[in-house]
């Protein structure tokens, strides 16, 4: 089953402008780079945009560390869109 396309904006962010998930896929776009969107890969989406959700709503948590783990981590592996 695919997932509906989720977006999250306005997001109280200095690091993230947005995220945008649509199947495997999610969008990243950083504060630092507004008209660029980033496309990565993640194995498990519906556990990603809870953890999403979850990071956004609390105040305690920072939804820009929790990104920047998982692309450290290779939880959101980039995609190669230089070809496109």
């Amino acid at each position: 089953m695919l997932m509906a396309t989720r977006v999250f904006e306005n997001i109280d962010s200095s690091a993230i402008f947005r995220i945008k998930v649509e199947d495997s896929s999610v969008f990243v776009t950083f504060q630092s780079k507004i008209d660029k969107e980033y496309e990565y890969f993640h194995k498990d989406v519906e556990n990603f945009v809870k953890s999403v959700e979850n990071s956004i709503k609390d105040p305690e948590s920072s939804i820009g560390a929790y990104i920047n783990k998982q692309i450290r981590s290779e939880g959101l592996k980039l995609v190669d869109n230089t070809n496109k």
